[in-house]
């Protein structure tokens, strides 16, 4: 939570001082002015008889409007995500504010903007995950589960971030851990599944993803991981194409169709897309059955069950292109699950 409240201060300091700068930069067209004026006129220049001062802050203040408010077009883009250009835009805004005489102040609150993105720089979009599904059974308790998935988080290397869900369907495993990676390439999955084995699970399914796709809506940034009621939904699908899909037909209907369509459903949050790397599992269950796993995973976080029930959530799955799609998904392998009442460990 309290990252939340620092992403959401940041981003409304900076709304603040764009708003400033747009406004100065106005003012500096009727009345011209360097800042430094008073030690040097070698900069009158750049604001008269051509106002170019003035248009470089009004570019800078209308792009960082549209980057933090955001603009819908960029809203939950790579751009939109990224504090690497955050680090370069804001220093040359902070630079521009200090040398026009109305908006030396706004420079401050954007020097302030690129201090909290200098010290968020390490931490990373993921670009892998490692899924962990858990079947308590009667030889463990649900703390007992999610005490485990907070001990394991010392056994990967590049996390990022880690939470828990819980079933909301009927459907085993019941107990869900996402550890978000900066890197899935020295995840040691038979070190954590022989941990796992050692307590009274009835079930572990270890699964390590790398990411395909990912789309994101400003809410999310600010959204707590359980929703402010506890009623926020995170649907995972696992779909294989069959033999009569081909996978790049699939992706395309995906990435083309199917995520841009539940972007626009009241209460979409957030949609990703993984391609399985490994997996391992074990089970207390007198015949182990080897269980084979989609290729694909998608994971779609929603505010609330409402947003199924909504007209344009059912426009997104009632459309000719899927209507041709998942008829030739591959049943054996198909996979719907609803976990909520996340929690960050």
């Amino acid at each position: 939570m309290g990252r939340l409240i620092k992403n959401h201060w940041a981003r409304l300091i900076i709304l603040s001082a764009a708003g400033w700068q747009v406004g100065a930069s106005i003012e500096g067209f009727f009345w011209p002015k360097v800042f430094w004026d008073f030690i040097t006129h070698n900069l009158d220049a750049a604001v008269k008889p051509v106002p170019i001062l003035q248009i470089i802050n009004l570019i800078l203040g209308i792009a960082a409007l549209a980057w933090e408010w955001p603009l819908k077009p960029l809203a939950g883009t790579p751009p939109h995500r990224s504090i690497e250009l955050r680090l370069l835009l804001y220093p040359l805004s902070a630079l521009a504010c200090a040398l026009m005489y109305q908006s030396g102040d706004v420079a401050i609150y954007y020097l302030i903007e690129f201090a909290r993105d200098k010290t968020f720089e390490a931490k990373k979009m993921a670009k892998g995950i490692l899924y962990i599904l858990v079947s308590s059974g009667q030889g463990a308790t649900t703390e007992q589960v999610h005490r485990w998935f907070a001990n394991t988080k010392a056994l990967i290397p590049g996390l990022l971030a880690a939470t828990t869900y819980s079933a909301l369907d009927e459907q085993k495993p019941e107990h869900l851990v996402v550890y978000e990676l900066s890197d899935s390439s020295d995840i040691n999955l038979a070190q954590i599944l022989k941990n796992a084995e050692s307590k009274n699970f009835d079930s572990a399914e270890l699964r390590v993803y790398t990411l395909y796709s990912e789309k994101t809506s400003p809410k999310h940034t600010h959204a707590n991981v359980a929703g402010d009621n506890g009623e926020r939904v995170f649907r995972t699908l696992a779909l294989q194409p069959g033999p009569s899909l081909p996978v790049q037909d699939y992706n395309d209907w995906y990435e083309q169709e199917h995520i841009p369509l539940l972007s626009v459903v009241p209460g979409w949050l957030k949609s990703t897309r993984w391609v399985l790397k490994e997996a391992a599992s074990s089970s207390h269950a007198k015949e182990q059955v080897e269980k084979k796993l989609s290729h694909f995973l998608a994971i779609h976080e929603w505010e609330s069950m409402a947003s199924f029930k909504t007209e344009e959530f059912m426009q997104a799955t009632n459309t000719p292109w899927r209507d041709r799609i998942i008829p030739k998904i591959d049943k054996t392998l198909e996979e719907r699950r609803n976990f909520g009442k996340g929690r960050e460990i």
